[in-house]
This record gives structure tokens, sequence and C-alpha cells, in this order.
């Protein structure tokens, strides 16, 4: 069950243990040959500047370059959205994905092809289910 936020991702709290999760996100992207651009412990990091535990948060940066490529077409200022980026946090005491919401982002262009590419979300919509099952 997803929850949504339309101004900023989507959401998706898991059942699943945190560490298998973050196991979980890497597995499932890599094998539908994403690649992994960085990953980041928020936790440690902030831990390490302010002393403060935030409490277990890791970030991913994952890129298709080909996919890349076509939102580039467009307007290759949009490159700053790239690399899709997969946040594994918790929330509510349960292991929570969020991604960005590219359906919004393709809205705020206001172009017919970044509608068309945010749409196709076969392959996105693919790897959440794997990653939840």
């Amino acid at each position: 069950m997803s929850t949504f936020n339309k101004e900023i991702g989507v959401l998706f709290p898991t059942d699943k243990p945190f560490d298998e999760l973050v196991e979980k996100v890497k597995k499932v992207f890599l094998s539908k040959n994403a690649r992994l651009v960085f990953e980041m412990d928020y936790q440690k990091s902030i831990l390490e500047e302010t002393q403060d535990d935030i409490g277990p948060m890791i970030l991913f940066g994952f890129c298709w370059p080909s996919s890349a490529y076509e939102w580039l077409k467009i307007d290759k200022s949009l490159g700053f959205l790239f690399p899709i980026r997969c946040l594994v946090f918790m929330k509510d005491g349960k292991a929570t994905l969020a991604f960005q919401n590219v359906m919004k982002i393709a809205e705020l262009l206001d172009n017919e092809r970044a509608k068309e590419l945010a749409s196709d979300g076969s392959k996105f919509g693919i790897i959440i289910k794997e990653i939840m099952n």
C-alpha cells in the first residue's frame, strides 16, 4: 500500500526489516540494468556532523542512461533530476521507500514528451512490485 504526497513523492511503507529492504532495493534496481550512481548513509553522515541520530536512512541514486537521454532531449537543464533517487528510511516503525514523483515533475513541465516518459512507468512499477514482494 502506498501513500502519496502530490508535491514531493510516493511513499511505500513495508513490513521488511530495514537492512533487508536496503539490499532488496539494490538487487532489484541492478537486475533491471540500472546503474548505482551513489549510495549515501544519511544516518552516519548526519551523526558525524551533528551528533544527532536520525535513525536508519539510506539514499540511493539510480540511473538508466538511455532514459536520462530521453529527458535531456526535452531540455538539458532537466539533468538535475537524475539520477532517480530512492530513499529507504524508518517511518512509524516501518522500513519505508520514498521515490521522486516523476508524474508531478512532468505536469509542472507542461511538455507532452515529458508526460509520455513519466507515464511509461511499467519498468518502475515492476521494480516497486519486486521490491515489495
